[in-house]
Order: C-alpha cells, then sequence, then structure tokens
C-alpha cells in the first residue's frame, strides 16, 4: 500500500549529499506503507529502493492519501530524517485526539 504526498515543500536532490530546492510548486510523490504506531503513520521515502518519492522541508501539514482515494485525509506531513530520503513519520487523523480536535472546526464522518 501506498500514500500520497501533497505539498509545497524542498526537492532533496545531490549525490552523496542533499542540497534542497525551494519553488513554490505544488508537488505530489508516493511513498510506501512501513508502519503503523499509536499516534503515527510512517512511510518509507528510499527512493533507491523503491523508485517513488516523499516529503520534505516546507511539506508539514500537507495531506496524505491512501493511493487509491483522494477523499479522506489520512495523516499530515509532521517529521521525517534530516536528508528527506529514508522515512517519514505523519500524525495519524484516526486517533481519538486527532478527531477530538479536528471536530471542534469541520464535520467529520
Amino acid at each position: 500500500m501506498s500514500f500520497v504526498n501533497v505539498g509545497y515543500g524542498a526537492s532533496a536532490v545531490g549525490k552523496g549529499g542533499s542540497f534542497f530546492t525551494y519553488d513554490g510548486v505544488r508537488r505530489m510523490s508516493l511513498s510506501p506503507f512501513m508502519s503503523l504506531q499509536p499516534t503515527w503513520l510512517s512511510l518509507s521515502m528510499n527512493t533507491k529502493a523503491t523508485g517513488l518519492g516523499g516529503d520534505c522541508y516546507g511539506d508539514s501539514g500537507g495531506p496524505k492519501f491512501r493511493d487509491g482515494d483522494a477523499t479522506t485525509i489520512y495523516a499530515t506531513v509532521s517529521t521525517g530524517d534530516a536528508v528527506c530520503r529514508a522515512t517519514s513519520q505523519s500524525w495519524r487523523l484516526d486517533t481519538p485526539e486527532a478527531r477530538g480536535f479536528l471536530g471542534t472546526f469541520v464535520a467529520l464522518p
């Protein structure tokens, strides 16, 4: 299972080290599922292993959709590794705490 990342953040490029470019363009990428913790959705961003992408600096707060379901936001981008190449940790939106907070602002399914 993969998730769609949406955001305006940096693109990580470079061999060996990384440098980050910002151009204000909204992008989408796919990241494969890694694991599910009580409050986190962990996704792989290892493009060498998966051929897919991920999120990076500036994408925080952006939505994560399950691939094939663009109507439900499953998590929001929160943190990842320092070079935007290994893992992404996103806050799950199905927890009682998240639903309690969101429910004060929007009608939830």
